[in-house]
């Protein structure tokens, strides 16, 4: 979201302060003349904001901190540089930013910290990163159960990129997976980061509670050679923990054969995730959801999908695609609901908005949001759910589609598969497609998953690489023991190859 400044236009140049548009819902008088009296009025404004603690500016800070040559300040000290200030600071500390600061090594955090920037000379202030190292970013949470245990970060008010186009590095990095990381983004502009592994801008091994809000992250790229990617990359996202995601997040690119979740992807959920419904996502791409690879959804999990999703692209590089904005692997949970505006979204392979490859018996997908001009080139046109469906998925009455498509027009809204390792719609599968829904008019569904013989006893033949001879193959799929409660049975007949 842009935010609307508010000038002083006073004797003092760099008097100016941001205030993000949501913070007030009345009229804001011009604050535009020079006498004392607008001045105090102006401060007035700022103590009434509805703003947390950090982010707020008071004028008396601004204009310290655009004399400062530095344009940082700490506990009220002027200091050459932001890198300068974060040796001085303690946990805990704010540190106000402006101008541009330069990020030539990699900034190692044991502590928690914000840090703000303000406007001087109705200019944002802006990080550059001046780092060329797969696996380098400009912020590390370094802490660990000594020093901080739940080491916190907060960056509100000032863009980042890198220096030159191409340098390979991130925005804020935290590689080691033991330790939970608490991050706020807010009012962020992140442009232009690349990096060969996952999170091109932000990762974390673990996630604590979890901002992004009024903030863009535009055109950043992940060229890991075969999967994932991230522009956000959590690995875990513990249970009783919470992730809120809004802002922009347009024309990423996850850029591997088989890369997953251009903007967002997230591995192993088992607490709580929102897309807000103020998140845009435009014209990401990737081989799977370049808007959000959610991948596996544990019971303890609450996972929604709001926002807007638009012209996301899911290519065929060779390993198929999936999901042309969103995809899941695994669902445990019962609380999964896709609620969001998805307009235009493709798929080269399956689903034109959402994949799922297998619903576990106590997973439930809820589908309530807006559908239309979707495509899919194979089947789904807006939900392919495949592999193995033992769940419920509901679709409800307040769920609109219009003009997806799908390479058949009896699926070209859903393919519910319940067949395991079926490569054709089998008796045991359902569908939905466009003119069932327009005839029945607006309604909910319901389809449950259930058991086809081919999804514990699949027996078929392959082409054995070395020889080129055909070997019998028996599919039993171990992981789903934990789950379901049964044991994988031996196949009564074995066909001859």
């Amino acid at each position: 979201m842009t935010p609307i400044s508010f000038v002083i236009s006073t004797t003092l140049a760099c008097a100016s302060f941001l205030i993000p548009q949501q913070v007030s819902a009345n009229p804001t008088p011009d604050y535009s003349s020079d006498d004392e009296q607008d001045a105090t009025l102006r401060i007035q404004l700022n103590q009434d904001l509805s703003l947390s603690d950090t982010s707020q500016v008071s004028l008396a800070t601004q204009i310290q901190l655009c004399e400062c040559s530095g344009k940082t300040l700490l506990n009220n000290e002027c200091y050459s540089s932001m890198t300068t200030a974060i040796k001085k600071a303690e946990s805990g500390d704010i540190i106000y930013i402006g101008g541009l600061q330069a990020v030539f090594n990699p900034i190692f955090l044991h502590i928690s910290l914000s840090i703000v920037g303000v406007e001087c000379d109705r200019e944002r202030a802006w990080v550059s990163v001046s780092l060329d190292e797969v696996a380098t970013s400009a912020f590390h949470l370094n802490s660990t159960i000594d020093t901080e245990p739940y080491q916190s970060l907060s960056l509100y008010n000032f863009d980042m990129q890198p220096t030159v186009a191409g340098l390979m590095s991130s925005a804020v990095r935290s590689d080691n997976w033991d330790y939970v990381r608490n991050l706020h983004i807010e009012d962020m502009k992140f442009e232009a980061f690349h990096n060969e592994i996952n999170g091109s801008v932000l990762y974390l091994g673990q996630s604590g509670e979890v901002t992004i809000k009024n903030s863009q992250f535009i055109k950043n790229h992940v060229t890991e050679k075969r999967e994932t990617g991230g522009t956000l990359y959590i690995a875990t996202v513990p249970e009783h923990s919470r992730l809120t995601i809004g802002g922009l997040w347009e024309k990423n690119v996850a850029e591997g054969v088989h890369a997953e979740g251009a903007a967002v992807y997230l591995l192993w959920v088992y607490g709580v995730v929102e897309f807000t419904p103020d998140a845009r996502f435009i014209e990401n791409e990737a081989c799977e959801a370049p808007a959000a690879e959610v991948r596996v959804i544990y019971n303890s999990a609450s996972v929604k999908f709001n926002g807007y999703y638009h012209k996301n692209k899911a290519v065929d590089r060779g390993y198929g695609a999936r999901g042309g904005a969103i995809r899941s692997l695994m669902i445990m949970s019962p609380d999964v609901e896709v609620s969001g505006t998805f307009t235009e979204n493709e798929s080269e392979g399956k689903g034109g908005v959402y994949a799922v490859n297998r619903l576990y018996k106590d997973g439930g997908i809820h589908i309530s949001g807006s559908f239309i001009k979707n495509k899919a080139k194979a089947f789904g046109g807006v939900v392919a759910a495949d592999w193995g469906i033992i769940g419920v998925l509901t679709i409800s009455e307040e769920a609109y589609f219009e003009d997806n498509e799908a390479y058949t027009d009896d699926r070209n809204i859903l393919q519910f598969r319940v067949c395991g390792l079926c490569n054709f719609l089998s008796k045991y599968d359902k569908i939905l497609g466009q003119k069932e829904w327009e005839d029945n008019g607006p309604k909910a569904y319901t389809f449950e998953g259930g058991f086809s013989p081919s999804m514990y006893d699949e027996v078929y033949c392959s082409l054995n690489d070395d020889d080129k001879t055909w070997i019998q193959k028996t599919y039993q799929p171990k992981a789903w023991d934990m789950f379901i409660d049964s044991e994988d049975p031996e196949p009564d007949q074995k066909p001859e190859c």
